[in-house]
Protein backbone atom coordinates (compact mmCIF):
# COMPACT_ATOMS: atom_id res chain seq x y z
CA UNK A 1 0.00 0.00 0.00
CA UNK A 2 2.97 2.35 0.56
CA UNK A 3 3.69 2.31 -3.17
CA UNK A 4 0.02 3.14 -3.84
CA UNK A 5 0.29 6.16 -1.51
CA UNK A 6 3.45 7.35 -3.24
CA UNK A 7 1.97 6.95 -6.74
CA UNK A 8 -1.33 8.62 -5.85
CA UNK A 9 0.41 11.62 -4.29
CA UNK A 10 2.85 11.83 -7.21
CA UNK A 11 -0.22 12.11 -9.44
CA UNK A 12 -1.61 14.83 -7.17
CA UNK A 13 1.75 16.58 -7.27
CA UNK A 14 1.82 16.56 -11.06
CA UNK A 15 -1.76 17.83 -11.29
CA UNK A 16 -1.40 20.51 -8.61
CA UNK A 17 1.29 22.66 -10.18
CA UNK A 18 0.48 26.16 -9.00
CA UNK A 19 -1.22 25.09 -5.81
CA UNK A 20 -2.93 22.14 -4.24
CA UNK A 21 -6.08 24.10 -3.47
CA UNK A 22 -7.08 23.69 -7.10
CA UNK A 23 -6.95 19.93 -6.66
CA UNK A 24 -8.87 19.60 -3.40
CA UNK A 25 -11.98 18.13 -5.02
CA UNK A 26 -9.92 15.42 -6.75
CA UNK A 27 -7.98 14.64 -3.57
CA UNK A 28 -11.19 14.27 -1.59
CA UNK A 29 -12.72 12.08 -4.29
CA UNK A 30 -9.74 9.73 -4.34
CA UNK A 31 -8.73 9.67 -0.67
CA UNK A 32 -12.24 9.57 0.81
CA UNK A 33 -14.64 8.21 -1.78
CA UNK A 34 -12.63 6.00 -4.13
CA UNK A 35 -9.92 4.55 -1.90
CA UNK A 36 -11.61 5.02 1.52
CA UNK A 37 -8.22 5.77 3.03
CA UNK A 38 -9.64 8.71 5.01
CA UNK A 39 -13.03 9.78 6.30
CA UNK A 40 -14.48 13.09 5.14
CA UNK A 41 -13.93 14.51 8.63
CA UNK A 42 -10.25 13.48 8.71
CA UNK A 43 -9.82 14.99 5.23
CA UNK A 44 -11.30 18.33 6.36
CA UNK A 45 -9.34 18.23 9.62
CA UNK A 46 -6.10 17.63 7.73
CA UNK A 47 -6.82 20.41 5.29
CA UNK A 48 -7.63 22.79 8.14
CA UNK A 49 -4.46 21.81 9.96
CA UNK A 50 -2.45 22.47 6.80
CA UNK A 51 -3.95 25.96 6.56
CA UNK A 52 -3.33 26.71 10.23
CA UNK A 53 0.28 25.64 10.81
CA UNK A 54 3.18 27.79 9.60
CA UNK A 55 4.70 26.83 6.28
CA UNK A 56 3.20 25.56 3.05
CA UNK A 57 -0.47 24.65 3.34
CA UNK A 58 0.22 21.42 1.52
CA UNK A 59 1.74 20.04 4.70
CA UNK A 60 -1.68 18.43 5.03
CA UNK A 61 -0.35 15.81 2.59
CA UNK A 62 2.07 14.51 5.25
CA UNK A 63 -0.86 14.32 7.68
CA UNK A 64 -2.90 12.34 5.13
CA UNK A 65 0.00 10.01 4.41
CA UNK A 66 0.57 9.47 8.12
CA UNK A 67 -3.10 8.61 8.67
CA UNK A 68 -3.00 6.18 5.75
CA UNK A 69 0.35 4.41 6.24
CA UNK A 70 2.16 5.82 9.29
CA UNK A 71 5.50 7.60 9.22
CA UNK A 72 6.60 6.09 5.91
CA UNK A 73 3.24 7.04 4.44
CA UNK A 74 3.76 10.63 5.59
CA UNK A 75 7.11 10.73 3.80
CA UNK A 76 5.70 9.04 0.67
CA UNK A 77 2.80 11.51 0.48
CA UNK A 78 5.07 14.51 1.12
CA UNK A 79 7.66 13.33 -1.41
CA UNK A 80 5.02 12.53 -4.01
CA UNK A 81 3.24 15.87 -3.58
CA UNK A 82 6.28 18.14 -3.65
CA UNK A 83 8.76 16.48 -6.03
CA UNK A 84 6.88 17.17 -9.29
CA UNK A 85 6.47 20.84 -8.34
CA UNK A 86 10.13 21.26 -7.46
CA UNK A 87 11.32 19.69 -10.70
CA UNK A 88 8.82 21.50 -12.90
CA UNK A 89 9.54 24.85 -11.17
CA UNK A 90 13.24 24.54 -11.92
CA UNK A 91 12.57 23.61 -15.54
CA UNK A 92 9.88 26.28 -16.01
CA UNK A 93 12.08 29.02 -14.55
CA UNK A 94 14.85 28.19 -17.00
CA UNK A 95 12.43 28.11 -19.94
CA UNK A 96 10.59 31.26 -18.84
CA UNK A 97 13.82 33.28 -18.90
CA UNK A 98 14.07 32.53 -22.62
CA UNK A 99 10.47 33.37 -23.62
CA UNK A 100 9.22 35.85 -20.99
CA UNK A 101 9.01 38.80 -23.41
CA UNK A 102 7.34 36.92 -26.25
CA UNK A 103 3.67 37.23 -27.30
CA UNK A 104 3.24 33.56 -26.42
CA UNK A 105 4.17 34.29 -22.79
CA UNK A 106 1.65 37.14 -22.62
CA UNK A 107 -1.09 34.89 -24.03
CA UNK A 108 -0.17 32.14 -21.57
CA UNK A 109 -0.47 34.48 -18.58
CA UNK A 110 -3.89 35.66 -19.80
CA UNK A 111 -5.11 32.08 -20.32
CA UNK A 112 -4.15 30.66 -16.95
CA UNK A 113 -5.96 33.29 -14.86
CA UNK A 114 -9.54 32.02 -15.46
CA UNK A 115 -8.36 28.41 -15.20
CA UNK A 116 -6.83 29.08 -11.79
CA UNK A 117 -9.96 30.91 -10.67
CA UNK A 118 -12.14 27.97 -11.71
CA UNK A 119 -9.98 25.47 -9.84
CA UNK A 120 -9.98 27.71 -6.77
CA UNK A 121 -13.77 28.03 -6.88
CA UNK A 122 -14.03 24.24 -7.10
CA UNK A 123 -11.87 23.92 -3.99
CA UNK A 124 -14.00 26.39 -2.05
CA UNK A 125 -17.16 24.53 -3.11
CA UNK A 126 -15.71 21.16 -2.04
CA UNK A 127 -14.64 22.44 1.37
CA UNK A 128 -17.96 24.21 1.94
CA UNK A 129 -19.99 21.12 1.02
CA UNK A 130 -18.00 18.95 3.38
CA UNK A 131 -17.87 21.33 6.32
CA UNK A 132 -21.14 23.31 6.25
CA UNK A 133 -23.66 20.67 7.22
CA UNK A 134 -26.46 22.59 8.95
CA UNK A 135 -28.21 25.97 8.99
CA UNK A 136 -25.91 27.18 11.74
CA UNK A 137 -22.91 26.54 9.51
CA UNK A 138 -24.58 28.25 6.56
CA UNK A 139 -25.36 31.32 8.68
CA UNK A 140 -21.87 31.42 10.13
CA UNK A 141 -20.29 31.05 6.70
CA UNK A 142 -22.42 33.78 5.15
CA UNK A 143 -21.83 36.09 8.12
CA UNK A 144 -18.07 35.66 7.81
CA UNK A 145 -18.26 36.24 4.06
CA UNK A 146 -20.02 39.55 4.69
CA UNK A 147 -17.39 40.52 7.28
CA UNK A 148 -14.59 39.58 4.90
CA UNK A 149 -16.07 41.74 2.17
CA UNK A 150 -17.50 44.73 4.06
CA UNK A 151 -15.06 45.05 6.97
CA UNK A 152 -11.99 43.84 5.08
CA UNK A 153 -11.46 41.17 7.70
CA UNK A 154 -8.25 39.23 7.10
CA UNK A 155 -8.69 35.54 6.24
CA UNK A 156 -6.78 34.38 9.32
CA UNK A 157 -8.99 36.56 11.53
CA UNK A 158 -12.05 35.07 9.84
CA UNK A 159 -10.76 31.54 10.53
CA UNK A 160 -10.23 32.24 14.23
CA UNK A 161 -13.49 34.17 14.56
CA UNK A 162 -15.44 31.48 12.72
CA UNK A 163 -13.89 28.72 14.83
CA UNK A 164 -14.61 30.52 18.08
CA UNK A 165 -18.16 31.41 17.09
CA UNK A 166 -18.77 27.88 15.83
CA UNK A 167 -17.68 26.39 19.14
CA UNK A 168 -19.80 28.81 21.15
CA UNK A 169 -22.87 28.38 18.96
CA UNK A 170 -22.60 24.57 18.89
CA UNK A 171 -22.32 24.61 22.67
CA UNK A 172 -25.41 26.84 23.02
CA UNK A 173 -27.57 25.04 20.46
Amino acid sequence: MLLDVLLEFLRFGVLSIGGGFALIAEMKRVLVTERSWLTAQVFIDGWSLGQFVPGPNMLAMAFYGYRIEGLLGAFAAWFGMFTPGIISSILAAKAWQKIRHSPLAKAFRAAILPIGFGFGAGGVYTLARASIVDLLGVGLGLGLLVLLYQKRLTPITAVFLGGALGIVLKFLY
